[in-house]
């Protein structure tokens, strides 16, 4: 299935599934509960989905075609490095913020550590993201915005690394503050960090 071919059925019950996961993990996931949760019976829900893997690859591509829109609307734009590394970081923390169950989703290690496919693709999305971070340093670099006696992939790993604490840290909290200052808070050390 190509990333956009989603049926509105189908997104609701990816939406739903994202939902459950986000308020009790992977044992949360249920037909019983999924299929309470989107209003059909069980055996409905294999008209969309064969298993729960199946469902689970279906969340994870849903789920990437949106951070690639997402960064690709960046990548695409007129802006500086600067301002894409920038807008890049800001729609990244207001995506989670605006979905925190996503958090559990893609930046829980445990979640999908008994399968090899989902693991990799989890992987693959982390891969992808960084890509788009790598381009902008690298451009930044190249224009001498940002510093180039470190090397790109490093600043790169720096940056990934630290949004990811930052967020990991958010969800353990319980979500009990405002991620998105926080994300401004990073963004100000990286600039610090990456002058020329």
């Amino acid at each position: 299935m190509a990333e956009t071919d989603f049926s509105d059925r189908q997104v609701q019950i990816i939406n739903a599934a994202i939902k459950l996961i986000g308020e009790g993990g992977i044992q949360l996931l249920t037909t019983k509960n999924l299929a309470r949760e989107v209003g059909v019976s069980e055996p409905a829900l294999y008209r969309h989905f064969s298993n729960k893997v199946d469902l689970l690859r279906q969340v994870l591509t849903y789920l990437r075609s949106r951070i690639v829109q997402r960064l690709n609307e960046v990548a695409g734009s007129d802006l500086s490095p600067s301002e894409k590394l920038r807008e890049l970081v800001i729609r990244q923390f207001t995506a989670f913020s605006n979905r925190p169950e996503v958090v559990v989703v893609l930046l829980s290690e445990g979640l999908y550590q008994n399968n090899n496919e989902l693991s990799a693709f989890v992987f693959s999305i982390m891969q992808v993201s960084s890509s788009y971070y790598l381009k902008v340093i690298k451009d930044g670099q190249k224009t001498g915005e940002f510093r180039n006696d470190v090397t790109a992939e490093r600043i790169t790993f720096m940056i990934m690394g630290s949004m990811r604490f930052c967020v990991i840290q958010w969800h353990l909290s319980g979500f009990s503050y405002k991620l998105l200052p926080k994300g401004e808070e990073l963004l100000d050390t990286f600039f610090t960090l990456l002058k020329s």
